[in-house]
């Protein structure tokens, strides 16, 4: 059996855009949720997925927003308003300390715990900072302590990469996640933290995600023997921008106000991708295989 684990991240961002989610899970378009701790509607986000069963990992964020943790104990992660350092400023910063991730991180979990009754079967990274050079070992040392088994790795594909042109910008973000990505899965493996054999989803961003495409490289993936494979994606309806976002923004941003996520939902609940799925016998999981 091929085994496709489709993860829609961003779950709780937003009102509309987590309806938007719910349908692509009740489509059998994605197998599984990535839901952030510290939006405006997360808490929200927490009782569609437990009034729909929907199989929900934790999106580990370190970028946007306020900490859960008290400032003081999360210091090089935050700037003097209190508020998370932003994606650049992150990914630029050398000086985050991983005791301070390890305090975030275990009070995201504790929340997910708090909330589900149950610590969260995968953790992933919002804007993937879980691979960042300071980030990776006591991210890994800590899933392994707390029995959380799966995490995303996100190295695309090469069946992939000839198939889309990204901009400049976005290319070299790409190849700075891929290259920490790269060294951070022998920490993975270190600390017994699973992630399927092949990853899929910088590429297909937004009004890049192309019904032909998509199917073309999934088939190539699975047609060069790999048996797992995750494609992450940011589907949804379009966010409010006065009403949604993370605790302590005034607004959400340009991403989930996008007509891109509902191109993505419209994708990904096609007709033909669903038939797709059926006729090259690929089963969407929600855990990696």
């Amino acid at each position: 059996m091929k085994h496709l684990l489709v993860v829609a991240d961003d779950f709780g961002y937003g009102i509309a855009r987590d309806q938007g989610l719910v349908k692509c899970f009740q489509a059998g378009a994605v197998s599984a949720l990535s839901l952030l701790a510290h939006c405006k509607h997360s808490n929200d986000a927490v009782n569609l997925a437990k009034n729909h069963n929907i199989p929900v990992g934790l999106h580990f964020n370190l970028t946007e927003g306020l900490p859960l943790a008290p400032r003081h104990t999360v210091a090089s992660l935050i700037g003097k308003d209190g508020k998370f350092l932003g994606k650049q400023q992150f990914w630029a910063n050398e000086n985050i300390e991983p005791k301070h991730v390890k305090v975030e991180l275990k009070a995201q979990i504790k929340w997910f715990e708090n909330n589900f009754g149950r610590p969260p079967f995968r953790i992933d990274g919002h804007q993937h900072v879980h691979v960042h050079g300071n980030v990776s070992e006591v991210f890994s040392r800590t899933l392994s302590e707390c029995g959380i088994k799966s995490t995303r790795l996100p190295v695309e594909h090469t069946a992939s990469r000839s198939s889309c042109e990204t901009s400049p910008q976005r290319e070299l973000f790409h190849s700075l996640i891929e290259n920490c990505a790269l060294k951070t899965k022998l920490t993975f493996a270190e600390h017994c933290v699973q992630h399927t054999e092949a990853f899929l989803g910088l590429n297909f961003m937004g009004n890049a995600m192309d019904t032909d495409r998509l199917q073309t490289v999934i088939k190539s993936v699975f047609d060069s023997g790999v048996s797992s494979c995750e494609l992450m994606c940011h589907p949804g309806f379009i966010c409010d921008k006065s009403e949604d976002g993370f605790v302590g923004n005034t607004s959400a941003d340009i991403f989930s106000c996008s007509p891109d996520r509902e191109h993505e939902l419209k994708i990904l609940t096609s007709p033909e991708m669903l038939q797709f799925y059926q006729d090259e016998d690929i089963s969407l999981c929600a855990k990696s295989a």
